[in-house]
């Protein structure tokens, strides 16, 4: 396991990068953002939390398209990602992802928005296999 590829304080945009095998002993085990963030045609996969949040923990607004979550594992909640903030995901599949607690896929404590995507085989703990939001 690699360590955690992007701790982010400023907006910004990621495209068509593939984030593979990050880990954190807490959040966020590829990207960690306090602010907003935009992903278009990303694959995030295998990445490792020990907290919330494998591949993805977000403070800021999330902007999420035509991406691929898979097969990333969080101990706690949000097994691909967890956003504190307003979340659009359109067009993305997730896939295999694992919450020890909730939010198999997803877990978001804002207003969510998700459209034309596929939730596929993943599963929580607790509650909420695809989303706990």
């Amino acid at each position: 396991q690699l360590g955690r590829s992007f701790y982010l304080t400023s907006p910004v945009t990621m495209t068509a990068l593939t984030l593979l095998n990050g880990y954190s002993g807490h959040d966020g085990g590829a990207i960690d953002t306090l602010a907003p963030l935009t992903l278009t045609t990303m694959t995030l996969t295998s990445n490792r939390s020990d907290g919330y949040g494998a591949a993805l923990y977000s403070e800021g607004d999330l902007l999420i398209t035509d991406s691929t979550f898979s097969d990333n594992a969080a101990l706690e909640n949000g097994g691909a990602l967890y956003g504190e903030a307003a979340a659009t995901i359109d067009a993305s599949l997730f896939f295999a992802n694992v919450a020890g607690y909730d939010g198999g896929a997803l877990e978001v404590d804002g207003p969510l928005t998700i459209t034309a995507s596929q939730f596929i085989g993943n599963q929580a703990g607790y509650q909420g296999g695809a989303s706990d939001s």
